[in-house]
């Protein structure tokens, strides 16, 4: 029963969002850290439960499979972290300048890689080879 209810605050502020925001109407290229400073706190709870969801079900969907624990696309995603503590992690991400052109999808899988023990050395590796997504 909760779950429906995030379910519709969550649709009901993304029909909220689009049709009031020019800013994600607009978008024409991945989300980044200087979209992701100007989400509410609520919109970024929002969008990190959507892209889990919609990651999940349109792999199961597309699998013809109801199992979501061995997921593909929720592997490059931290799933031993809350939804709060992602927003959170990611509003760390976004305080280094440094980062504040990484699509958020990408910042999450970082996050991930920082989160279960890769090595600086192979987080910085993944950052470089992400150059070619990154518009200055």
């Amino acid at each position: 029963m909760r779950k429906k209810s995030y379910l519709k605050l969550t649709l009901i502020l993304l029909v909220f969002t689009l049709y009031f925001n020019p800013l994600i109407l607009a978008q024409d290229d991945f989300f980044d850290g200087s979209d992701w400073s100007k989400f509410l706190p609520l919109m970024k709870i929002s969008y990190i439960s959507g892209l889990y969801d919609g990651s999940a079900f349109s792999e199961a969907s597309i699998l013809n499979s109801v199992y979501l624990d061995d997921s593909p696309m929720l592997k490059h995603f931290p799933t031993n972290l809350s939804y709060k503590e992602v927003v959170n992690l990611l509003d760390e991400f976004y305080r280094n300048r440094d980062n504040f052109n990484i699509p958020i999808v990408y910042a999450i899988h970082i996050i991930k890689m920082e989160n279960t023990g890769e090595s600086v050395r192979e987080v910085n590796k993944y950052k470089k080879s992400l150059s070619e997504l990154i518009k200055e």
